[in-house]
């Protein structure tokens, strides 16, 4: 489909290698296991990854509380617990390349914060002692600073980015924004992507860096919008909702949105949760007509899927699975969370197989990638 402009288009209607016990999913990855539930009681369902492959997830301890954790692939590194500090920690935690996590935790007496670290100290970003009543989700970039939605005192909505030496603030309500709404998203330029609702237009996505914000996608129909993921290029990907349903993924840079994923792809509904790294690779989830959901790197529901539910993985079978808007690296490694027929649960990286040439490579070096073809390019336009 050629890219349009941003209204005409978005008015379209309608622990180490983990063996499987059968055949491989029919995508190229390999699997790698970060932790299951042998290690712990359960997860949150939206582990982030960076570009080295280590992922970070929210934890549940067997002996109760819980904790922010990193790995990839070998031992856990602990983050953060509660039992101390912090009572609790929110459910999207995301981690930059030096490996340093941004996470939003509780503190005692209903109090709480967006924070930053790396299994040392922690860093306080901003808190509800603050003129903050409630702070949401945050996002961390590459140079450590990290965005998130706050509920302010006098009853106004805002967007900051910033670290424990101060913030900026990227949007407020007001000047036509009722309210904001919503995880964020922050790349290393220090540009952030939020959904906001806006009093003539409804839904919208926007960008912003400090100065005016750049709309990337405006309701003209009606339409809803799911949260969005901004990669290096300033690109954002999002999803449409259209009577509750999310039928179609787009990518707009600020002056056009290209759909990636259409109503015609052969998906019954896609997941609210999509993610975009710097190359314009892509990953979500979604239904198929069949009942069978799973991940997805492209439009072909057959050509392009990662795993799906029915599939088996490290000698079970998959029930359900799902993503962040953080879960995709610019090498092309997922991390999500999965539950097994069995009601074990655990967090697991995607790797993708090698190009051929590569893989002769290996070989010649002794080493050796199980189950996969020949990689295709994800992310392809349409």
């Amino acid at each position: 489909m050629k890219r349009g402009t941003l209204i005409a288009v978005l008015a379209l209607a309608g622990g180490g290698l983990a063996g499987g016990a059968g055949p491989c999913p029919a995508a190229d990855f390999t699997f790698t296991r970060i932790a299951d539930t042998s290690q712990f009681d359960s997860f949150s369902t939206y582990p982030a990854i960076n570009n080295h492959g280590r992922v970070v997830f929210r934890a549940n301890l067997s002996g109760g509380g819980s904790g922010l954790f990193t790995g990839a692939g070998g031992p856990v590194q602990t983050i953060a617990t509660s039992g101390g500090a912090y009572t609790g920690f929110g459910a999207f935690p995301t981690v930059n390349d030096a490996g340093t996590v941004g996470f939003m935790a509780y503190l005692p007496l209903g109090a709480h914060g967006i924070y930053s670290g790396s299994g040392g100290p922690i860093a306080t970003i901003a808190d509800s002692s603050g003129p903050y009543r409630y702070l949401s989700e945050s996002s961390i970039n590459n140079a450590g600073l990290v965005a998130f939605r706050a509920w302010m005192d006098d009853d106004s909505r805002a967007v900051f980015i910033g670290d424990a030496a101060g913030l900026v603030t990227i949007a407020t309500t007001g000047a036509g924004l009722s309210d904001i709404e919503g995880t964020v998203s922050a790349n290393l330029a220090g540009q952030v992507a939020f959904r906001a609702i806006h009093s003539s237009y409804g839904s919208c996505i926007y960008r912003g860096d400090g100065g005016p914000l750049t709309p990337i996608a405006l309701s003209t129909g009606g339409e809803g919008f799911t949260s969005s993921r901004i990669n290096g290029a300033g690109d954002v990907i999002f999803g449409r909702i259209v009577y509750g349903v999310t039928d179609a993924l787009f990518i707009g840079d600020g002056v056009t949105a290209t759909p990636v994923v259409a109503p015609g792809d052969g998906f019954t509904a896609l997941g609210g949760r999509s993610s975009l790294n710097d190359l314009g690779d892509y990953v979500f989830t979604a239904s198929h007509y069949t009942g069978v959901s799973g991940i997805f790197v492209g439009p072909d529901p057959a050509a392009d899927v990662v795993i799906r539910t029915g599939d088996a993985l490290d000698g079970k079978v998959v029930a359900e699975l799902s993503i962040s808007k953080d879960s995709l690296g610019n090498d092309g490694r997922i991390a999500f969370h999965v539950t097994f027929t069995n009601g074990g649960q655990g967090i697991y990286r995607a790797d993708p197989v090698p190009e051929p040439a590569t893989l002769a490579l290996l070989a010649a070096g002794g080493l050796a990638v199980a189950c996969g073809r020949r990689a295709r390019r994800r992310g392809a336009g349409r």
